[in-house]
């Protein structure tokens, strides 16, 4: 008994590594989709900016110019400030105090312009109450973007993609995710933890490798996931987190 507890105590612990090291490097591979898209989200304000600054030399509206001279700035430097932040590597241990809505709008936003230049209309259906939730804003972070960039590669020539929020029993918020590109591949039914020491194994799955980062990430925060796929509607991806990642200890 002692020799099966210690072999078991060693293959969880070789289970936990090997999740934060695939969370890490997918967290990496992220801040490559985001550097792709950063030229399009910093040029646009930085062709705003100039144009209100010559404005504003020609005497042109100088209260005006200022107003959206500082709108722009603090845009890039939101979009610098997020980029910073993926990249650095926090525990699952970090949580805090999230309102969700804006929090998701916030980071939608982030990426809006590239989804959009594929030509793909985003829709927000956010619940109108207020869904504060105590949960690592990292991680969360991840799981939206993740999410967000999976369906642009699924919608190669254009689309819907919405995301709507919800309260779940006054104790979880559900994050829907839904897009009409093409029909999901794999299977998402069967634990992959299960088979993740088994590298062989897990690379047989045929699952998407983000979508495996965010089925880790969904665990990590304590909630659940769970797929619809059907090539006459598309994806429909749901994701229920408790507000308290405490609560799941």
């Amino acid at each position: 008994y002692g020799q099966s507890q210690k072999q078991l105590t060693k293959q969880e612990r070789i289970l936990e590594n090997f999740k934060q090291l695939l969370i890490r490097a997918l967290k990496m591979v992220l801040v490559g989709e985001l550097a792709k898209g950063i030229t399009h989200e910093i040029n646009n304000p930085l062709q705003i900016i100039l144009g209100k600054i010559q404005m504003a030399t020609i005497g042109l509206n100088h209260q005006d110019a200022l107003k959206h001279v500082e709108k722009q700035s603090l845009q890039i430097a939101s979009l610098v400030r997020t980029i910073s932040d993926i990249s650095k590597n926090r525990t699952g241990d970090s949580v805090e105090i999230i309102e969700i809505n804006s929090f998701l709008e916030h980071t939608i936003g982030l990426i809006r312009g590239q989804i959009e230049k594929r030509g793909i209309e985003i829709h927000l259906n956010l619940d109108k109450k207020s869904m504060p939730i105590h949960s690592n804003s990292d991680y969360l972070r991840q799981l939206i973007l993740n999410s967000a960039l999976n369906a642009k590669k699924r919608m190669s020539c254009g689309g819907q993609f919405t995301v709507s929020t919800n309260m779940i029993d006054d104790n979880a918020i559900q994050i829907e995710f839904k897009d009409n590109g093409s029909k999901l591949e794999g299977n998402f039914n069967k634990s992959i933890l299960n088979y993740a020491v088994e590298m062989d194994k897990l690379c047989q799955l045929n699952v998407d490798l983000g979508e495996i980062t965010n089925i880790l990430l969904v665990k990590e925060l304590g909630g659940v996931i769970d797929y619809q796929s059907h090539e006459s509607f598309g994806n429909k991806i749901l994701i229920r987190i408790p507000q308290n990642s405490q609560d799941t200890n």
